[in-house]
């Protein structure tokens, strides 16, 4: 596995210090505040190992290329800074950013952009960037090649017969992974059924991972549902790597080639990548559904899930890292209980699927405790609460450290009556569910 993947690396020497790297914007973040201002990721790779590729596997090219996350930040009004041209992309969510080609030194202030060695270690180096002429010609080809382009979609039977199998549901569960995202349902021994994102708290906001979690449920084989190709939606598998076998169904999305690399670790463990096809709108059993979003970016163009109570008829939503207005149908319904997207980040509208007033209604914010983004926002918290979801209401994943804890959604409006977190028995996993 590539060393930046690799959880149990996160101390020692680090790597050898890029001269020049190929850097695809992968994330950005608005912060708190009155000035516009944002936090920028860019994926990295050692631009040399680029323009002198030699025809190497993808497997052996995955495990040993250098991979770097650059973390940059600046104001909207800064039109001097070397990235200013990359504004329309932030604000309006484009996909299509181009390839940049960044010069890196030393010697620079801790104000400077951080160049990070790997994805679990909070230990990165400020460093100077010096933006060159946009990646082009055959360096850009070969770029290309790491997406998810040339890998085919799943067919709808495939998808249906590996959700066929998340039945009898009895709860819906958020799990305390930090600054990440990871949920489920389970049946009525708690049991996983299936996974919605398997994420957790990476890079800076490495430290609010749980230390007591480090085993999860893999009991009933459950597949992984990702809602968009964000580092802290799927960085748990490789925590717990019996995810890496697992079933994924993700959505198509321009990627880069920390991604690329996680996909590579997939493959290589034997697990099935089921892509959502272009075309295919939504899926859905009696008991749950998945939708595809609408939106424009990475958070608003992949995939949520709505899970319907049969007897109650109310709903669930996980909206991954979605704004409300890129999931069809969202809008204008009732819901018993919602999963706030982005972690309670900055919302671009403050319209809000309303409470349906019955006594299950839970609003939970996950979020890992002492963010540098100070999530959850109290813009978006009055948002919420003005569509009636009142502060009882509210559940935070954080909100029992040093203890875990993890959040459970009954479907029936009454928590079910198990004392084990999974039927295999004590110690099987860390998932016990300890709100309601």
């Amino acid at each position: 596995m590539n060393p930046f993947l690799e959880s149990g690396q996160t101390e020692g020497p680090k790597p050898e210090l890029p001269l020049r790297v190929f850097a695809h914007l992968d994330q950005s973040e608005r912060l708190e505040g009155d000035e516009e201002t944002y936090r920028l990721y860019f994926d990295c790779v050692d631009a040399r190992w680029i323009t002198n590729e030699s025809q190497t596997s993808d497997s052996s090219f995955a495990e040993n290329v250098p991979i770097f996350i650059l973390q940059v930040e600046f104001q909207a009004d800064d039109t001097n800074h070397p990235f200013h041209d990359l504004l329309p992309f932030i604000r309006f969510h484009r996909r299509n950013a181009p390839w940049l080609s960044l010069a890196i030194s030393k010697g620079a202030t801790d104000e400077s952009p951080r160049l990070y060695w790997n994805l679990f270690s909070e230990v990165s180096e400020s460093v100077h960037v010096v933006r060159e002429e946009d990646v082009a010609g055959d360096s850009l080809l070969r770029l290309r090649h790491y997406s998810l382009a040339g890998d085919r979609a799943a067919t709808d039977d495939e998808l249906v017969d590996t959700l066929i199998w998340v039945r009898e549901i009895n709860m819906a569960a958020v799990y305390d992974v930090g600054q990440g995202s990871c949920g489920a349902l389970l049946d009525r021994k708690g049991s996983v059924l299936t996974y919605l994102d398997f994420g957790g708290g990476v890079q800076g906001h490495a430290r609010t991972f749980p230390g007591s979690l480090s085993q999860f449920c893999f009991y009933n084989n459950p597949p992984i549902i990702l809602s968009h190709w964000d580092w802290d939606h799927w960085s748990s598998a490789l925590r717990d790597k019996r995810a890496l076998s697992a079933t994924w169904i993700v959505p198509r999305q321009r990627i880069g080639l920390v991604h690329w690399t996680f996909v590579q670790s997939l493959k290589a463990a034997g697990g099935n990548i089921l892509i959502w096809p272009s075309q295919l709108s939504a899926i859905e059993t009696s008991e749950f559904e998945i939708r595809k979003c609408t939106g424009k970016g990475t958070n608003h163009s992949g995939l949520a899930v709505v899970v319907n109570d049969c007897e109650s008829g109310e709903q669930i939503l996980f909206p991954g890292d979605a704004r409300y207005s890129a999931i069809p149908g969202v809008l204008g319904s009732v819901f018993s209980a919602i999963v706030v997207p982005h972690h309670g980040g900055w919302m671009s509208s403050k319209r809000v699927p309303s409470c349906s007033g019955s006594p299950g209604n839970r609003l939970v914010y996950s979020f890992g405790p002492g963010n540098t983004y100070n999530h959850a926002l109290p813009a978006t918290e009055a948002n919420h609460r003005s569509a009636g979801w009142a502060p009882a209401l509210e559940r935070r994943t954080s909100g029992l450290r040093p203890n875990l804890g993890h959040v459970g959604l009954p479907l029936s409006g009454v928590p079910p009556i198990h004392s084990l977190p999974c039927r295999a028995g004590a110690g099987a996993c860390d998932l016990q569910i300890v709100q309601f």
